[in-house]
């Protein structure tokens, strides 16, 4: 089984388990296709724009995908701060 903490591997499987393509996600952050493209293949990294609209989408599609990502977000921060000590 494959692990990472990469964000775009984080962001690419709970759009995959949400069942939503990468047009769908675009169309509703508010961003290109490109753009989640690039993200997903760690070309590019989120702007905080693109991430807050990506959150913004109705919580009947991605109520479970923001509340996920505020844990991976602290999780991640929660590492760096323990690996700085």
């Amino acid at each position: 089984m494959e692990t990472t903490s990469s964000f775009d591997y984080w962001l690419r499987r709970q759009r995959k388990a949400l069942d939503l393509t990468q047009q769908v996600l675009a169309e509703r952050g508010g961003c290109s296709l490109a753009a989640i493209k690039k993200i997903e293949s760690d070309e590019r990294r989120p702007s905080r724009q693109i991430t807050e609209r990506i959150e913004q989408v109705p919580p009947s599609l991605l109520s479970m995908l923001s509340f996920k990502f505020k844990l991976f977000i602290e999780s991640k921060f929660a590492n760096n701060v323990h690996n700085l000590g």
